[in-house]
């Protein structure tokens, strides 16, 4: 989807960048010595070292990624949090107080003891800048989407943009900039997210309306819609073996719908459906097609995720209902349990010249399925039914689990406090607003499915474009 440039949030962008800028650079004076740089004199307060370790946890890229995979897959999106969560507490408990009594700047400093190893250091230097990059790459590509989003700027500007400004940031002040640039942006993260999660609470959930796109007909209703000069395209190419129908209008866009068959479908009837899709084709020449024709303001990909059908309401059961009011966190979770949601599915075909076609199609689900393990295949193959699958789940939540105990720009943080007590204090109550992080995006997550605001083609935009149906202001915040 292409999202025009909007004027409050450059004003936003720009003010957000000149502030840390100039905090970062009014620190200059506390960084002059190696042990000021480093690590901050040893003298930030464990209530802030604490918002600042679980700042640099949940960056935009924790936020934006996870309330995407949840939005998008489920349950399955927020086991990714569970595991990074379980490896905060092994931090919290084994690591802390030790890093903190054995060592000065870096990692390695706690692993070197006195006549230590050159070949320790040089493993231990090698894999901090590997695991900082491989950490970095996500941040900066973040980024580029955000400021794509909603600066309009290409995607590459946004991503050299965050380097640049991540090395201002460093190169100012070492240690006490960044602690006051990631305190700030942890509690600006979970204040924005306690917002818009009680904004969901107040506002409640609403079914899509019937004759809304995406639309689900029977067989009848999809002759109705044939008009005399449409064309019913052939069965060419990748489109062979798949279920779908295409028709081209008079003015060449094509409409294309999915054939689902016999089935128990959104409304519990069974009957002979067709689902109206999305097709976004990028040839070979870099040209972008959207339903057959360039992609433009004006032809561009539809939002999708919503809640087809809400529960029915005992006093008039023949009546759909079509929204909530307010509602509670335990009432906004029964009402889920009860509902069936359309989510977006993807399949993608690949012609003989090149260009590849995404086709993005309603599918109803209700909220119990969506909640059970193995919605999406693709995303842990097999992890609930056979045993590879398992091992291989079990293998990438160890991943997780060890990877956020030993992510040496976190393990850093724990030098910057006067002693070990503070240490396992700051990492205690990182630990605490990290599980609050979690369970705000899991809210964000579970509010932006059923939103009908979500991008078909950038789930990472989940918990931005939900913002942004409260309006532009939470949306460029």
């Amino acid at each position: 989807m292409l999202h025009p440039p909007m004027t409050s949030a450059w004003v936003l962008l720009i003010l957000l960048v000149g502030a840390i800028l100039a905090l970062s650079f009014a620190l200059r004076s506390r960084a002059r010595t190696a042990q000021g740089f480093f690590a901050a004199h040893a003298r930030i307060p464990w209530f802030i070292n604490g918002f600042a370790l679980a700042g640099a946890y949940l960056s935009a890229a924790f936020f934006l990624g996870i309330c995407g995979l949840i939005a998008f897959w489920g349950y399955d999106g927020f086991l990714l949090a569970i595991a990074g969560l379980a490896g905060w507490l092994v931090a919290t408990l084994l690591f802390a107080e030790p890093l903190n009594g054995r060592g000065r700047f870096t990692f390695a400093d706690a692993l070197d003891g006195p006549g230590g190893s050159s070949s320790l250091r040089l493993a231990a230097g090698t894999s901090t800048l590997v695991l900082a990059i491989l950490c970095l790459l996500p941040q900066l590509l973040c980024a580029g989407a955000i400021v794509h989003s909603i600066a309009g700027l290409p995607f590459f500007v946004g991503v050299i943009a965050a380097g640049l400004l991540i090395i201002l940031i460093v190169a100012a002040a070492g240690m006490p900039s960044i602690t006051w640039v990631q305190f700030f942006q942890g509690a600006f993260l979970l204040l924005a997210g306690v917002a818009l999660t009680v904004a969901l609470f107040s506002r409640g959930l609403s079914a899509k309306p019937p004759a809304a796109a995406p639309r689900i007909v029977d067989g009848a209703a999809f002759d109705r819609l044939l008009a005399p000069d449409d064309k019913v395209l052939p069965t060419t190419g990748p489109w062979i073996g798949h279920y779908f129908v295409r028709v081209q209008h008079p003015d060449g866009h094509i409409t294309t719908w999915k054939y689902v068959g016999m089935a128990r479908f959104i409304r519990g009837y069974p009957a002979s459906l067709f689902t109206q899709c999305q097709t976004l084709t990028r040839l070979p020449s870099g040209q972008t097609l959207v339903n057959g024709l360039p992609q433009t303001p004006q032809n561009d990909l539809h939002p999708v995720g919503f809640i087809d059908t809400l529960p029915i309401n005992p006093a008039t059961p023949t009546t759909l209902k079509p929204s909530t009011g307010p509602l509670g966190p335990l009432s906004l979770l029964a009402t889920l349990q009860d509902s069936t949601l359309g989510l977006p599915p993807s399949q993608s075909l690949t012609a003989a010249d090149g260009s590849l076609t995404t086709i993005y199609f309603p599918d109803a689900i209700p909220v119990p399925d969506l909640m059970a393990p193995g919605l999406d295949p693709t995303l842990f193959p097999d992890y609930h039914t056979t045993l590879p699958g398992r091992l291989n789940f079990l293998s990438l939540m160890l991943a997780l689990l060890g990877g956020t105990v030993t992510l040496p720009h976190l393990l850093i943080r724990h030098y910057a406090v006067k002693d070990p007590a503070a240490a396992r204090k700051s990492s205690g109550l990182a630990l605490v607003l990290i599980a609050l992080g979690a369970l705000l995006a899991l809210s964000l997550g579970l509010g932006a499915m059923a939103s009908m605001q979500l991008d078909p083609a950038r789930p990472i935009l989940a918990a931005t474009l939900f913002a942004k149906s409260f309006g532009s202001l939470p949306f460029a915040l």
